[in-house]
């Protein structure tokens, strides 16, 4: 559960930076 957690932590990490570049 803590793993999943976390990986979805980290895509959310990278999504996030690639949402923020396409505004900017």
């Amino acid at each position: 559960c803590i793993l999943s957690f976390l990986e979805s932590k980290k895509e959310n990490r990278i999504w996030y930076k690639g949402s923020y570049y396409a505004l900017v």
